[in-house]
């Protein structure tokens, strides 16, 4: 929505939930964008694929070459 508002910034929260040691308890760390690993990379969520996919192929072909 903020996209097609003409938003030039949004605030995300949540970015990487399960990271946080004080999350309440019910949280799933799946509403993040992005999941921690123990190496110290990130990996997307699905709801982090989501995201990507709409500024990798949607934008793009909404706004023509």
């Amino acid at each position: 929505m903020g996209y097609w508002l003409g938003a030039d910034a949004l605030y995300v929260e949540n970015l990487d939930f399960q990271t946080w040691a004080d999350r309440h308890p019910e949280a799933s760390p799946e509403g993040s964008l992005i999941r921690a690993l123990p190496d110290g990379s990130f990996s997307l969520t699905l709801h982090g694929e989501v995201v990507k996919r709409f500024y990798t192929e949607y934008v793009p072909s909404i706004r023509g070459p």
